[in-house]
């Protein structure tokens, strides 16, 4: 209930509850709280609106904004441009978090303290540890371990998860993934429904093929493997600990333990072949 004094001047209730109070009487405040027991809470004028159109919502939205970002700088969250920042109410942030420009909030996120956020940075239904740094990034739905980094045009797609001291750089997409501590997926990656493990280093270029065209499948890698650049993971597969699989590779069969895995085609050489492309002028 919001109130005016002590005169209400808006009620949500549940309907059975409402069907058992005659609203037309002069009710106090008071004695609706009783009947429906109900909690009031004290609306300033500065925040009373009658929404109407896409204006009047924009007014109402900007009341609601300030006082929920007042509400965090005042408990130590350091909001850099609080006129681009938007924060759920159903969001929690840390003491002595930092948030960036363009930066929003939404769901039931949760931001641990001595965070970095953004600028332009999306969060969804995301849960944050200790010392998080999320930079010109989208999370939606993921779980993200303490001091680990994500971004810059990272994309954390729902059900993934990261442990702590994590490195996930520009341009990488993660769906359905967990990554074990100390893990580093720096650039260019795709990852769909995979584990790694922890101490991973995934080289530039690397994707799990996870789709068939009808069913989806799991990739596994395993502690202190070492993925090259342009790899390709055909799962269902798996990669042994302590493994390398060279770049360039394709990987269609499990790899052992301590194995090197190298899948590429073997390189060859025509001697003299540019050099007479151009003085001739065709290929041979």
């Amino acid at each position: 209930m919001l109130t005016n004094g002590d005169v209400p001047i808006a009620l949500i209730a549940p309907r059975e509850k409402l069907a058992l109070v005659r609203l037309e009487e002069d009710l106090s405040t008071m004695r609706l709280c009783q009947a429906l027991s109900a909690v009031a809470h004290y609306a300033p004028d500065e925040e009373k609106h009658i929404v109407c159109d896409t204006l009047t919502a924009y007014y109402a939205q900007e009341s609601i904004r300030r006082r929920i970002n007042l509400f965090w700088m005042e408990r130590g969250v350091l909001l850099v441009d609080p006129n681009t920042t938007y924060i759920s109410p159903l969001s929690v942030l840390g003491e002595g978090t930092v948030v960036m420009p363009n930066s929003y909030l939404n769901g039931a996120t949760i931001v641990g303290e001595s965070c970095r956020i953004g600028p332009n940075s999306v969060l969804k239904n995301a849960q944050l540890g200790r010392g998080v740094v999320v930079n010109f990034s989208q999370v939606y739905d993921c779980t993200v371990g303490d001091e680990t980094t994500v971004g810059p045009f990272a994309h954390l797609r729902p059900g993934t998860e990261l442990g702590e001291h994590v490195r996930v750089g520009n341009f990488v997409e993660l769906k359905n993934t967990s990554v074990g501590d100390g893990t580093k997926i720096s650039h260019l990656t795709y990852l769909g429904d995979s584990d790694l493990g922890e101490r991973v280093n995934v080289g530039c270029g690397v994707v799990t093929s996870n789709y068939d065209g009808k069913d989806k499948h799991r990739t596994i890698v395993e502690d202190d493997s070492f993925i090259g650049c342009n790899v390709n993971l055909v799962p269902p597969i798996k990669v042994g600990r302590g493994a390398y699989v060279a770049a360039g590779t394709t990987v269609t069969e499990e790899v052992p333990e301590d194995a090197l895995a190298i899948g590429r085609v073997h390189q060859t050489h025509k001697e003299g072949w540019a050099a007479r492309r151009r003085t001739e002028g065709r290929l041979k």
